[in-house]
């Protein structure tokens, strides 16, 4: 429809798409008035899976609309790598279904359904362009120079009559092929060869112009068997129902589709598409390696003393559910929660969240467009809440479309919380001070039960009571999070204080008049405190009720779940090479915060590490294995830096923002010396300036740097509303790359120095952790357990290559400060 740019809405301060119109059509008065009603009607489609349109525009005489600007590539690029995965292609499938069924919802049909007019973003959500555009522009014959006629519009005359050739020969169905009146089923039909394609890796109908395809598509067979041989029956049913060439016989509902799409996500039983279809086999259990498993133990909680009075008790039953794959560690981050009516298990593992129903075998998957760091659940069961890219958001517990119920630009990682009260309220706290309010349907932020900041750094660990009472755990400024305490009718109350070395997460109340929690490290565990409900006191001494096991939830029954076994984070430092093999590993398997860095020799690395639970920057000898404690006990949330002669290097303490950055010979000797607060430290290659993070209430995370010939003191270089850290300059010191959440996700982002100017986005999809090459000419990142690199060319403008995946990291867990995943480092 002519020419497309990128652009800035001024007022709005947002990117934007502008489509201008072709020259016939903006100069036909006919044509341009119908486009314009046209164009009225599809900007009342409001869809997260339709690209918006914002509005008509006029300005010098050219006509063009103003419309949602969508990241990511679309799906005809991404076929022209070959087919999806039937799993992917399930997925993208749903999404356009979805779109495609509202847009019909409201009697809008696209018309010109086809991969080109799918755009899949970053973060895997799907949008479907261009809907309705192809009767509202009427763009007259095609003929581009350049152009593939197989996939071009061709029209034969005005309006929406017999005789009308309308949409992309390709995806035309064969009503639309002939000219003849068309309805919503022609977009079942271009929606069954977009699934065709996605799954066969080719189209259904080819031919060497537009009329060998509109013949091959009115009358040549189908290949069905391209398909994949071990495509799910449902999934093969529904591609031959949306290519029948009977529209009579033709799926009639998109919603249809739309339902058996989500069945074959859900592991839900087949529905019945088509009269004779043959059952399908019996599905095979398949085998599940659990790192990790939950444990329920139903009715009593699996100890005596949790009985309730009978009679009649309920019968105690305990079982293990597997998880399906690796968990992304759980250790002060709630990922697994067991619904309050006791139907369903939530978890978060791979990015994703499982909705696991008690009485079923397969869970509902649930994909966020950022990684989910917390789960708490609605007090109705009806609803998952969880945080993501600095957001609180809500999505029904059965699947569909999430929504944002605030924005706290905090990651809601580790020791974080939210809980859903009866009340309608979401309390949460973000790691930096008291705990807060929203309504569940959105609304103002309201700070509830502040610090008391001579004691504390923050409250974290929140749960609602039955009462909306607010159990948490305050985090103390010079110690651990060791005890339990009550928000009740405005007054804080202390349940329990353990010693100074010990650790309490995850409080939950039972119905059984309890409060369980996790403690550590001493007789590491499930926990009960008995517990008066009416009087908001404890009314005995706490006990042990499953060793070992962590993140305890309880639903309204009474119905106990948590992880069993161990959550050691407990790894060790391993050399690979450009295609992710390991080479080789450096020293002893460590509990750690995996940020290694390696001096400039190349000949050590440093990291911090807990031994004893005590967390230090520890000295790797890379070629001899051995190791020297560097730090005094007691670092924290440690990132190092050398000098770039190898003789200083410097760390952060503190368990809570902000921290104190110090430094220290790298040897060992000399003491260690204070030299202001900070995280994340680099230097220049030629050793002048530092660069650092800082927290300021209020700016969270800003970049600094310090000019350390001339002296004097440090001065801000990124300082705003979002998140900035892990600055490193390049090899020849005239950019920074560093990470920042100012559009949601944690990207990767380059900007000029020391003056700052300019700013280039690296990363797509999320990024964490820039390392520049030795020489200036790669830079790396990672998101999530993905390797990326992208070639560069630093000059007065830097060129920036497509971001590449080298390889998928051996996960080592997700409950990292702040929420980002392992850091790493290239020599």
């Amino acid at each position: 429809m002519g020419e497309v740019w990128r652009a800035t809405d001024t007022t709005l301060a947002r990117d934007v798409a502008l489509k201008f119109l072709p020259p016939a059509l903006a100069s036909d008065p006919e044509r341009l008035a119908r486009f314009e009603r046209e164009a009225k009607v599809l900007a009342s489609l409001n869809h997260p899976g339709i690209a918006a349109i914002y509005g008509l525009h006029e300005h010098a005489g050219v006509r063009f609309l103003a419309m949602e600007l969508v990241p990511g590539q679309d799906l005809a690029q991404r076929l022209g790598a070959g087919p999806l995965p039937v799993a992917e292609t399930t997925d993208v499938a749903r999404q356009i279904a979805e779109a495609v069924e509202a847009a019909h919802d409201q009697g809008i049909i696209h018309r010109d359904l086809k991969p080109a007019n799918v755009k899949l973003t970053p973060e895997g959500k799907v949008k479907v362009l261009d809907f309705g555009l192809a009767k509202a522009l009427d763009p007259g014959a095609s003929g581009v120079p350049g152009s593939d006629s197989r996939m071009s519009p061709t029209v034969t005359s005005l309006g929406t009559v017999a005789g009308l050739i309308l949409g992309t020969a390709a995806y035309m169905s064969p009503e639309q092929a002939k000219g003849k009146p068309i309805d919503r089923r022609t977009d079942i039909w271009a929606f069954g060869c977009i699934v065709y394609e996605m799954l066969a890796g080719r189209r259904p109908f080819e031919g060497e112009g537009i009329s060998e395809v509109l013949a091959a598509v009115i009358m040549a067979p189908i290949a069905f068997d391209a398909l994949p041989p071990s495509l799910p029956a449902q999934l093969r049913n529904l591609v031959r129902r949306c290519l029948e060439r009977d529209p009579r016989k033709r799926l009639r509902d998109i919603g249809e589709a739309r339902l058996v799409l989500e069945e074959i996500q859900t592991g839900g039983p087949e529905p019945s598409m088509a009269a004779g279809t043959p059952p399908a086999r019996p599905r095979r259990l398949a085998p599940v390696i659990a790192a990790t498993a939950f444990l329920a133990a139903l009715g009593a909680l699996g100890v005596q003393r949790f009985l309730a009075s009978p009679p009649p008790a309920p019968p105690l039953r305990r079982f293990t559910v597997p998880a399906p794959g690796p968990f992304r560690s759980v250790n002060q981050s709630r990922l697994i929660g067991i619904s309050p009516d006791g139907k369903a298990i939530a978890s978060v593992q791979g990015g994703k969240i499982l909705v696991r129903p008690l009485d079923r075998l397969e869970p509902t998957v649930i994909s966020p467009a950022a990684d989910p760091s917390l789960l708490f659940w609605s007090p109705d069961s009806a609803f998952l809440g969880y945080a993501a890219g600095g957001k609180l958001w809500k999505v029904a517990a059965g699947g569909g479309e999430a929504s944002v119920v605030a924005d706290v630009r905090a990651p809601l990682t580790g020791g974080t919380s939210a809980t859903w009260c009866p009340n309608g309220k979401i309390v949460f706290g973000t790691g930096d001070g008291g705990l807060k309010s929203v309504p569940a349907a959105g609304g103002e932020i309201s700070e509830i039960v502040p610090v008391d900041e001579k004691k504390e750094t923050d409250l974290h660990d929140a749960t609602c009571l039955p009462d909306d009472s607010l159990l948490f755990v305050p985090h103390s400024v010079n110690g651990r999070p060791n005890a339990l305490w009550i928000q009740a009718k405005g007054k804080r109350t202390q349940l329990l204080a353990l010693a100074s070395d010990q650790d309490i997460w995850f409080p939950v109340y039972s119905p059984a008049g309890y409060i369980l929690y996790h403690r550590h490290p001493t007789n590491a565990g499930v926990w009960a405190l008995p517990f008066s409900l009416a009087r908001h006191q404890a009314t005995g001494d706490p006990f042990l009720v499953a060793t070992g096991a962590d993140v305890p939830s309880v639903s309204a029954d009474g119905t106990l779940v948590h992880v069993e076994g161990s959550n050691s984070r407990a790894g060790r430092l391993t050399w690979v090479d450009r295609s992710g093999r390991a080479v080789a590993a450096v020293g002893p398997p460590q509990e750690s915060w995996p940020f290694p860095e390696l001096s400039p020799d190349g000949r050590f690395v440093a990291v911090d590490a807990k031994e004893n639970d005590l967390s230090d920057v520890w000295v790797l000898d890379v070629e001899r294995g051995t190791r020297t404690r560097l730090s005094a006990a007691g670092t924290g949330y440690s990132l190092q830096a050398w000098s770039p002669d190898g003789r200083t290097l410097l760390y952060s303490s503190g368990a809570a923002p902000p921290l104190t950055l110090k430094a220290k010979d790298a040897d060992g000797g000399g003491e260690e010396r204070t030299l202001r607060t900070g995280w994340s430290p680099s230097y220049s290659a030629d050793g002048r300036f530092l660069l650092f993070a800082d927290y300021a209430r209020g700016s969270l995370w800003d970049v600094w740097y310090q000019d350390l010939r001339a002296g004097g003191p440090a001065v801000p270089l990124l300082r705003s509303q979002a998140s900035e850290v892990a600055p490193r300059l390049s090899p020849d010191g005239r950019y920074v790359a560093y990470v920042s959440d100012e559009s949601g996700p944690d990207e990767v982002y380059l900007k000029r120095f020391p003056g700052g100017e300019g700013r280039w986005q690296v990363s797509t999809g999320g990024g964490d952790w820039p390392r520049f090459d030795r020489q200036g000419t790669k830079l790396y990142y990672v998101v999530g357990d993905a390797m990326m690199e992208v070639d560069i060319a630093l000059g007065a403008e830097p060129r920036l290559g497509a971001p590449r995946e080298l390889f998928k990291r051996t996960s080592l867990g997700r409950a990292l400060p702040f929420g980002w995943p392992p850091g790493y480092d290239v020599s």
